[in-house]
Protein backbone atom coordinates (compact mmCIF):
# COMPACT_ATOMS: atom_id res chain seq x y z
CA UNK A 1 0.00 0.00 0.00
CA UNK A 2 1.09 3.56 -0.62
CA UNK A 3 2.35 5.09 2.61
CA UNK A 4 1.14 8.54 1.59
CA UNK A 5 -2.48 7.70 0.72
CA UNK A 6 -4.46 8.99 3.68
CA UNK A 7 -7.23 10.06 1.29
CA UNK A 8 -7.99 6.40 0.55
CA UNK A 9 -8.68 5.70 4.21
CA UNK A 10 -10.79 8.83 4.60
CA UNK A 11 -12.79 7.94 1.49
CA UNK A 12 -13.47 4.43 2.77
CA UNK A 13 -14.89 5.90 5.98
CA UNK A 14 -16.97 8.43 4.08
CA UNK A 15 -18.35 5.94 1.55
CA UNK A 16 -18.91 2.96 3.85
CA UNK A 17 -19.57 4.79 7.09
CA UNK A 18 -17.63 4.54 10.31
CA UNK A 19 -18.43 0.94 11.29
CA UNK A 20 -18.15 -0.67 7.85
CA UNK A 21 -15.15 1.46 6.91
CA UNK A 22 -13.18 0.62 10.05
CA UNK A 23 -13.76 -3.15 9.79
CA UNK A 24 -11.47 -3.77 6.77
CA UNK A 25 -8.93 -1.28 8.09
CA UNK A 26 -8.69 -3.15 11.38
CA UNK A 27 -8.23 -6.37 9.42
CA UNK A 28 -5.42 -4.78 7.42
CA UNK A 29 -3.80 -3.48 10.61
CA UNK A 30 -3.48 -7.06 11.92
CA UNK A 31 -1.39 -8.08 8.91
CA UNK A 32 2.29 -7.56 8.21
CA UNK A 33 1.79 -4.98 5.46
CA UNK A 34 4.57 -3.39 3.48
CA UNK A 35 4.07 0.31 2.85
CA UNK A 36 5.94 1.94 -0.03
CA UNK A 37 5.84 5.55 -1.25
CA UNK A 38 4.30 5.69 -4.70
CA UNK A 39 2.17 3.59 -6.98
CA UNK A 40 4.94 3.08 -9.53
CA UNK A 41 7.22 1.57 -6.89
CA UNK A 42 4.38 -0.58 -5.57
CA UNK A 43 3.74 -1.89 -9.09
CA UNK A 44 7.46 -2.63 -9.56
CA UNK A 45 7.61 -4.53 -6.26
CA UNK A 46 4.56 -6.56 -7.25
CA UNK A 47 5.87 -7.25 -10.74
CA UNK A 48 9.23 -8.40 -9.34
CA UNK A 49 7.44 -10.96 -7.21
CA UNK A 50 8.46 -9.29 -3.94
CA UNK A 51 4.82 -8.98 -2.85
CA UNK A 52 1.89 -11.33 -3.48
CA UNK A 53 -0.76 -8.57 -3.53
CA UNK A 54 -0.89 -4.80 -3.85
CA UNK A 55 -3.53 -2.12 -3.50
CA UNK A 56 -3.04 0.14 -6.48
CA UNK A 57 -5.75 2.30 -8.00
CA UNK A 58 -3.66 3.13 -11.06
CA UNK A 59 -4.57 0.21 -13.28
CA UNK A 60 -2.60 1.61 -16.22
CA UNK A 61 0.61 0.90 -14.27
CA UNK A 62 -0.42 -2.70 -13.70
CA UNK A 63 -1.35 -3.13 -17.36
CA UNK A 64 2.01 -1.66 -18.46
CA UNK A 65 3.86 -4.07 -16.16
CA UNK A 66 1.80 -6.94 -17.56
CA UNK A 67 2.70 -5.96 -21.14
CA UNK A 68 6.38 -6.08 -20.15
CA UNK A 69 5.91 -9.66 -18.95
CA UNK A 70 5.33 -9.00 -15.28
CA UNK A 71 3.37 -11.73 -13.49
CA UNK A 72 0.58 -9.34 -12.46
CA UNK A 73 -3.18 -9.21 -12.74
CA UNK A 74 -5.69 -6.63 -11.61
CA UNK A 75 -9.12 -6.88 -10.03
CA UNK A 76 -11.52 -4.12 -9.05
CA UNK A 77 -11.82 -3.82 -5.27
CA UNK A 78 -15.50 -4.68 -5.63
CA UNK A 79 -14.48 -8.22 -6.66
CA UNK A 80 -12.28 -8.88 -3.65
Amino acid sequence: MDSRETEWYASMLQILGSDKGLRPMRGLAKQDLSFRPGRTLITQVLSAGEAPLAVNDYDHLVQAAKKLGGPVESLPLTQL
